[in-house]
């Protein structure tokens, strides 16, 4: 039922758009992601995907448009929350995130990190009946919930939000990433699996940011509810980015934005590199890493132990 669904989900977002996928998902089982006409095809499918979503959701922008950043400074920076989530609890959370998490507390020793199962989340804030319809029912995963639930937290309450597959290397720059109405890794270097996601070089969920109340944060709670109430399957695993690249073209939102500076440009490479999917040898990658200022790197905790380890290598390198 869920592939029929998304089939005809697919099919509503239009007919080149489902050629274009089905090309696409042919291809990425038989090439590797840093494909040049694999790449071709995710970039295209991707301009159609915007389009509908531009298309689709021009109303609820618009009752946007007009409103002003509603972000709320912290009073002190140094208090607010580190946030991480493992759904089922942080007793269960897999040996592999362990150096990750374990990077987060040594370099932010002093910083109130916060690491949230469901149940928790769900006496910080409230969750909307149709989200939690939703994810009963399959159609919203674990993790576009927990996309969801980061969005809420941080606009209820402010502070940095970090994945568990996220590594360390230097204390978070603090007043420079909550010094803004909301932050993110910005300005990548790029990568293989870049032309899959929009705007993957300038945004991710993965690592943010936010003073409480911020404008950003509001829009993206309000699309994604509208999304779950019209729709009742993820038109694409990248839902999340398509929202948040509708979210930034609210005026007030983008301005803010355009305060973020680039930074973390090298996150992605070292994961890239273990892949074999970069040009650079080991030494340079290294090189680059430090003098770029990158002090957060993301990884897949789902990666082979062999990998990680070769991960964790380099970032042995970097701390």
């Amino acid at each position: 039922m869920n592939a029929l669904r998304k089939t005809m989900l697919d099919l509503r977002v239009g007919m080149r758009y489902s050629a274009v996928n089905l090309a696409r998902l042919a291809l990425q089982s038989v090439v590797s992601m840093d494909n040049h006409t694999l790449g071709r095809l995710n970039h295209a499918r991707v301009l159609l995907m915007e389009n509908w979503f531009a298309h689709e959701f021009a109303g609820a922008l618009s009752t946007w448009k007009d409103m002003p950043e509603s972000a709320q400074p912290f009073v002190d920076v140094h208090e607010a929350p580190i946030w991480m989530m493992w759904l089922q609890g942080a007793n269960e959370l897999p040996r592999t995130a362990e150096p990750f998490v374990g990077s987060i507390r040594k370099q932010n020793p002093d910083m109130d990190i916060r690491i949230v199962d469901l149940e928790q989340i769900q006496t910080l804030v409230d969750i909307p009946p149709i989200i939690e319809q939703r994810y009963r029912e399959g159609a919203l995963t674990g993790a576009h919930l927990s996309d969801y639930l980061r969005f809420l937290l941080l606009e209820r309450y402010g502070g940095v939000w970090m994945d568990l597959s996220l590594y360390e290397t230097a204390p978070i720059p603090i007043d420079r990433v909550l010094g803004v109405p909301f932050w993110s890794v910005k300005g990548l270097e790029p990568y293989p699996y870049a032309a899959a996601i929009p705007d993957g070089l300038d945004w991710q969920v993965y690592m943010m940011a936010a003073q409480p109340h911020a404008l950003f944060n509001r829009v993206m709670l309000a699309l994604t509810e509208e999304y779950w109430t019209r729709f009742d399957t993820r038109v694409d695993y990248f839902l999340t980015y398509y929202l948040s690249r509708l979210a930034r073209t609210v005026p007030a939102v983008r301005d803010s934005y355009t305060r973020v500076s680039a930074n973390n440009v090298m996150c992605e490479q070292p994961m890239v590199w273990v892949l074999g999917q970069s040009s650079l040898d080991g030494r340079t990658l290294v090189n680059r890493c430090r003098e770029s200022g990158t002090w957060i790197y993301k990884t897949n905790l789902h990666e082979s132990e062999h990998d990680l380890d070769r991960f964790l290598a380099v970032m042995e390198q970097l701390k």
